[in-house]
């Protein structure tokens, strides 16, 4: 009889608790407003869907609500971040879908680059150097990526110099940049792939020297905070507990006075772009994130020198650093326009020097670049 009354009491208890969890959760999702953008996963919220006969009829109104309910659920990065941190510190789980936390610096393990991307890319631009700039100064450098710096024992992701001996190989007429002196683990984000503009000052300097021969004095420039809240893309595609980066700018008299033109909205705009601070990715702050065909110029330089950069993301931190020695610089990003475009929207035998400037994490996997 006792046993049968305490089993009552147990069962009452349990089922109590979870009708109060169920209806604080409801509480809070009333109470709680409607977010618009995820900091750390740095995308858009979905929004209530608009209630139609149509929606409910063609099942697009509850596929959108499914979203919705999701993404507005109360808690929703704790939660992530709780199952993250439990599998890799409780069960012996090595990385949360290949990415790991070390000394709270946010990692990518891309086990799985391609080769012959790597060769297929070395070969085509190549191709980019023997039909357009056979006549001018081409020059290549590749920025190395945050996991190189990690064990190799431990994390086997480098490339082993197969990158640098495919480009050699192939640009044997260009000349090659060698950066990897200049860079270390702390001049990138905790939480993101990039490096940091305050932190390439010796990278830009080392281009231009070669490039241009030009003076590079540091002192020109002024370091500005930008936010204190950046959660890079690492942030939220890993879900680990991390604290957020700082973000700072770097400017002078040349990028104040810069003029940049979007080739996509056919306008002229800064270099950069405060009001993407708040957006989905804070670091869309340099040159205004992801943009096919940008040209800077540079009213205070009169050298007559032009710089064709193919960039990735990287460049649109390094490249205001770059203004000093050019008239103007135009940034070709291949992930979102086709090389063959170029003679036709550029006039290609303006330009004195081309750069190939990419990341190992691009041309490791460089499939998506359009040539």
């Amino acid at each position: 009889m006792q046993k049968s009354w305490s089993h009552r009491m147990y069962s009452g208890v349990v089922v109590c608790s979870f009708f109060l969890l169920l209806t604080g959760f409801a509480i809070a999702a009333i109470g709680t407003p409607d977010k618009e953008i995820s900091k750390s996963e740095r995308r858009y919220y979905a929004q209530m869907p608009e209630w139609s006969l149509a929606n409910v009829m063609d099942g697009s109104y509850m596929r959108d609500m499914e979203d919705y309910l999701l993404d507005q659920f109360v808690g929703r990065d704790s939660f992530r971040i709780a199952k993250t941190e439990i599998e890799t510190s409780f069960f012996g789980k090595k990385d949360a879908n290949n990415y790991v936390k070390v000394d709270d610096i946010l990692f990518e393990l891309d086990y799985d680059w391609s080769k012959k991307q790597v060769s297929k890319t070395a070969e085509e631009f190549a191709k980019l150097q023997k039909l357009h700039f056979s006549d001018v100064q081409v020059y290549y450098a590749v920025i190395p990526d945050k996991s190189s710096f990690l064990s190799e024992e431990e994390y086997p992701v480098g490339n082993g110099g197969f990158i640098l001996t495919q480009l050699k190989e192939h640009l044997k007429e260009a000349s090659y940049i060698d950066l990897y002196p200049y860079l270390s683990l702390q001049d990138y984000y905790k939480t993101d792939l990039h490096w940091k503009q305050e932190s390439i000052l010796d990278v830009a300097e080392v281009l231009l020297s070669q490039m241009r021969g030009t003076e590079w004095n540091r002192d020109n420039y002024t370091e500005t905070l930008i936010t204190s809240e950046f959660f890079g893309a690492y942030a939220g595609a890993a879900a680990y507990q991390t604290t957020p980066d700082e973000l700072y700018g770097l400017t002078s008299e040349v990028i104040e006075n810069a003029v940049v033109y979007d080739f996509e909205s056919n306008k002229e705009t800064s270099v950069y772009a405060p009001e993407k601070i708040d957006g989905t990715d804070a670091y869309d702050y340099y040159l205004w994130g992801a943009r096919a065909l940008l040209t800077m110029e540079n009213p205070l330089c009169e050298n007559g020198k032009k710089l064709l950069l193919f960039r990735d993301s990287f460049g649109s931190s390094i490249a205001p650093l770059l203004l000093e020695g050019y008239e103007e610089i135009t940034l070709v990003d291949l992930r979102y326009m086709k090389a063959d475009y170029l003679p036709q929207l550029l006039e290609l035998s303006e330009y004195h020097d081309v750069l190939f400037l990419y990341s190992e994490n691009i041309l490791r996997n460089s499939g998506s670049l359009k040539f």
